[in-house]
């Protein structure tokens, strides 16, 4: 299913189908497998080694045919979200870049009581996903919801990336983010988080009082750090009141 190829709404009908097809496959040869699993243990009492190792081999050869389709419907469902999702959600993200990341203490108390920004990406980011839900079974639902969930992330780390912020500005991302994390994880599970592991080490360090902050969490072991040390400076030059030069020379 290709972004590029603008899918007519019967290819889309047909995708969908044997995108839900491949997962019934799957349960069927599952179903098969411990049927026939059961009724060899209880009719074929009497074969010898060579004979058993045959029907294990047959058996197995059933396992890998379904772990064969759970791949393709998995690989479906990234193109799904490639042709039918990206595009909306880059155009969801995108306002986020209007909105001051450098407020005032009277600008961050507006932000506070009305965030022009968080609150329709959700119901956005929430249409979109509901479109879905009635059309895919829910093996393949989930998966969705994983592979929305990681691009999401991905694409508000785009746009933090081309934002400047002060310290409130930091605070208003924090409470964004916890918004959007505590949505994501009502849909797809207390998994979400982990997609959002990246997004929400550049929250924090968007939210320190100073460099040397920055350094004395990046340190901590008991933090899995999935940025790297120049990841870590360009994220706090985005800080426009932390010193250019503490975090060029900062020590990780």
């Amino acid at each position: 299913m290709s972004a590029e190829s603008g899918p007519t709404e019967k290819q889309r009908e047909e995708f969908l189908t044997a995108l839900n097809n491949l997962r019934a496959a799957c349960e069927c040869i599952k179903t098969l497998k411990e049927s026939l699993s059961s009724d060899f243990a209880k009719h074929l009492t009497q074969q010898n080694e060579v004979q058993k190792a045959k029907l294990e081999h047959a058996l197995g050869q059933l396992d890998e045919l379904s772990v064969r389709f759970e791949s393709a419907a998995k690989h479906g469902v990234e193109a799904l979200v490639t042709a039918a999702v990206k595009t909306r959600l880059r155009a969801a993200v995108e306002p986020f870049l209007d909105v001051t990341h450098t407020p005032n203490e009277s600008e961050f108390a507006d932000l506070e009581a009305n965030d022009p920004f968080m609150d329709g990406f959700v119901a956005a980011l929430d249409k979109l996903i509901a479109s879905f839900e009635h059309l895919l079974v829910q093996a393949n639902y989930q998966d969705l919801l994983a592979v929305v969930c990681s691009e999401t992330a991905r694409q508000l780390e785009k746009v933090v990336g081309k934002a400047v912020f002060n310290r409130l500005g930091g605070l208003q991302l924090d409470k964004e983010l916890r918004q959007l994390t505590g949505y994501l994880t009502s849909v797809g599970g207390w998994t979400v988080r982990e997609k959002c592991a990246r997004l929400t080490q550049i929250t924090s360090l968007l939210n320190v009082e100073t460099v040397d902050e920055a350094a004395d969490f990046y340190q901590q072991s008991a933090v899995t750090w999935r940025l790297t040390p120049s990841e870590v400076r360009k994220f706090l030059a985005l800080r426009v009141d932390l010193a250019a030069d503490d975090i060029r020379n900062l020590k990780l």
